[in-house]
């Protein structure tokens, strides 16, 4: 059974307005990131922030974003219990996604 149009037209909408809230989403991913390396007990949080990115990224379509925000939540919630700032190799894998999933919405973004 066909999808009502403004059944269509209500989701192409809240695709536009998920993917206009990203690069704000993202900044804040970042900060959570830089403020948990001095404060561990953040590091809960941030995994969080993580999971939710890799669920709306799902709802939304996106499988990229989703893989690479399920990376930042395990790398995380693996270095959770460590009581040293992030490990160089959990640094490096987040912003190597950071960076992929900012030009990925940047892509989106253009094409829609």
């Amino acid at each position: 059974m066909p999808l009502p149009d403004d059944f269509e037209a209500k989701l192409a909408k809240l695709r536009l307005d998920y993917l206009a809230s990203l690069p704000a989403k993202l900044d804040e991913m970042e900060a959570a990131f830089h403020h948990s390396i001095d404060h561990i007990e953040s590091r809960r949080d941030f995994a969080r922030m993580a999971h939710s990115l890799a669920g709306t990224g799902a709802t939304f379509g996106m499988p990229d974003l989703t893989a690479w925000a399920r990376e930042i939540e395990y790398g995380a919630k693996a270095e959770q219990g460590s009581e040293t700032p992030w490990s160089a190799q959990f640094a490096e894998l987040f912003n190597r996604a950071l960076r992929d999933i900012r030009m990925l919405v940047q892509s989106q973004i253009a094409s829609e």
